[in-house]
């Protein structure tokens, strides 16, 4: 991935030569891709390795996404002491000079990263240390690191669920899974452009690191969005589909026994679907029920009369969903 063309082009490299040193993708690869900011290297390390992958500059103009090809007479030959260790490095060089000399350093930092964007932005400094064992001990394989990080109690600990705000795209994606909804690409599509007026424009983040997410996509512009969001695309199938909602009639039955006909045990079912930690109080669900029977009389939900295979079933199923959108706790997952 280091010599892909995009990469050389964003990060300056095709301009990196002997005669013209570039030291930004150098200082990327240490401060963003293996190590972290100021974690084991200095300005010295930086300058050496911005020499050692030199070269590079081969880029072919009629064809951007073309391999890059490795000039000889543009690399710095000469010797560079990286880590203390000096040599005539090149790019492989560089690559192999980091893990076998910072390898605590990559595998904890690297834990650190897919811990906070699967797990918990909190982190915990003691997970990070086994998961970088783990990292370690398979030759920074990341599906093992994936696997255990996953698979394991923590990974199922309260304090883990429900702690993470996706993007906007991953967001409202999620809730097409979520919902059991078929793919549409003229969706998919729109979901991008909206997005980008929220700033997650696709293959445009803010900058090198990606977007700062978490936290920092909702505000009160975006909230409204994603929210109006989740309604908007239930109205698309609705219109997609012959004016029909049974995907929502549907997957209120899936998450139900067969037969329950309780307003209360459905609407609990649906809200716990979405929402990874539930709602706080008792209140809260109770007004949540208040939304999903509508405008139903309450002696046919008292007489057993009421079922999900009532006509209006579906849209009361809109209703709930609508609500809970316009909570703060949609948001996490």
């Amino acid at each position: 991935m280091g010599l892909t063309p995009a990469m050389l082009i964003f990060l300056n490299n095709i301009q990196n030569t002997r005669f013209q040193p570039n030291e930004n993708y150098a200082r990327e690869l240490l401060e963003l891709f293996t190590l972290g900011v100021d974690n084991g290297y200095n300005q010295s390390d930086i300058v050496n390795v911005a020499r050692a992958i030199s070269g590079w500059n081969g880029i072919d103009q009629t064809n951007l996404c073309g391999e890059v090809a490795f000039i000889q007479p543009y690399w710095d030959s000469g010797q560079k002491t990286i880590f203390s260790k000096t040599g005539a490095w090149g790019y492989a060089d560089v690559i192999n000079l980091l893990f076998d000399e910072r390898p605590v350093q990559i595998s904890e930092y690297i834990s650190r990263k897919l811990y906070s964007n699967f797990v918990n932005p909190e982190v915990s400094e003691d997970m990070i240390k086994l998961l970088g064992k783990v990292f370690r001990d398979n030759n920074f394989e990341l599906a093992p690191l994936m696997k255990a990080m996953l698979s394991c109690e923590h990974f199922f600990d309260d304090a883990s669920v429900g702690t993470i705000i996706p993007g906007h795209i991953e967001y409202l994606l999620t809730f097409v899974n979520e919902i059991g909804y078929s793919e549409q690409l003229e969706l998919y599509t729109a979901i991008g452009y909206s997005a980008a007026e929220y700033n997650q424009q696709m293959f445009s983040p803010t900058d090198v690191a990606g977007w700062p997410g978490n936290r920092l996509w909702v505000n009160s512009g975006s909230f409204q969005y994603r929210a109006e969001s989740i309604l908007n695309i239930m109205s698309y199938y609705y219109a997609k589909n012959g004016n029909k909602l049974e995907e929502l009639r549907t997957l209120a039955k899936e998450l139900i026994n067969p037969g329950e006909n309780s307003p209360t045990i459905i609407c609990n079912a649906i809200i716990d679907h979405f929402l990874p930690n539930g709602l706080q109080k008792t209140v809260d669900y109770e007004d949540a029920l208040v939304v999903f029977k509508a405008e139903i009389p309450e002696n046919y939900f008292q007489s057993g009369q009421w079922n999900l295979d009532w006509e209006y079933a579906p849209a009361q199923v809109l209703y709930l969903i609508n609500y809970l959108a316009n909570l703060p706790e949609f948001q996490l997952k």
